[in-house]
């Protein structure tokens, strides 16, 4: 959806410029001031996040809660230039990783259990 959304919007800043250029200013303005705002798209992201989030929460409190101590991969290292492509990168900077991280180290804290992380080329 978001790459979609990000040509739909790329297509409106070239008309945008478009019209800029021909001196058709009106136009040019009405279509930077309805239509290239970013409040819908951070509200959507938002949206999402704490949706990310809540799972991650519940899933966390599940494993927990049969579990005293919680075994994981430490996925705090970044993903590096083993795929450059744009689509790839941006899916993974999407992933839900850190908060899922951040989902089992605090439910841990609270309910009292170990967390250890192991590293992630010995767990497959």
């Amino acid at each position: 959806k978001a790459s979609k959304t990000g040509k739909a919007r790329n297509k409106l800043h070239a008309l945008e410029k478009k019209h800029r250029e021909a001196r058709h200013i009106a136009k040019a303005d009405r279509i930077k001031n309805n239509n290239l705002g970013t409040k819908k798209v951070k509200v959507r992201k938002d949206k999402a996040q704490k949706r990310i989030a809540n799972i991650a929460f519940k899933a966390a409190h599940s494993v927990v809660d049969k579990a005293g101590i919680v075994v994981s991969e430490d996925l705090s290292r970044s993903i590096t230039k083993k795929h450059p492509w744009k689509k790839h990168n941006r899916r993974m900077s999407a992933w839900a990783k850190g908060t899922l991280a951040e989902a089992l180290e605090s439910t841990t804290q609270q309910r009292e259990a170990r967390h250890v992380l192991v590293n992630a080329a010995y767990t497959s």
